[in-house]
């Protein structure tokens, strides 16, 4: 694991490697790629979800419910994701128009 920071301007960098980046800050705001603290992957977590009782996500099922759906992995449409104008969005467009099969 990365030892130190590095400082370009006011980014401070912490590097994985030249293409992935383990941490970065701008200022006194902080992203970090949690996903690189994860042992297992994304489904088997969100999976555990249900496992532990949705009892135990009160404000998860306050602001989202508590569909099953809501403790689940989703799918996001990277292909379709554009740019900007696609996020005003409010529905997607019917999958038969995709292209894809």
């Amino acid at each position: 694991m990365p030892d130190e920071k590095k400082k370009y301007g006011n980014i401070k960098i912490i590097p994985l490697n030249k293409e992935k980046y383990l941490q970065f800050e701008i200022r006194e705001l902080r992203f970090l790629d949690s996903y690189q603290f994860f042992f297992t992957s994304l489904e088997e977590l969100v999976s555990l979800l249900l496992k532990a009782g949705k009892k135990n996500f009160t404000h998860t099922q306050k602001h989202l419910g508590n569909s099953d759906l809501v403790f689940a992995k989703g799918v996001f449409p990277y292909s379709y994701m554009a740019g900007p104008k696609q996020f005003e969005e409010t529905k997607l467009p019917p999958i038969e128009s995709s292209g894809t099969t």
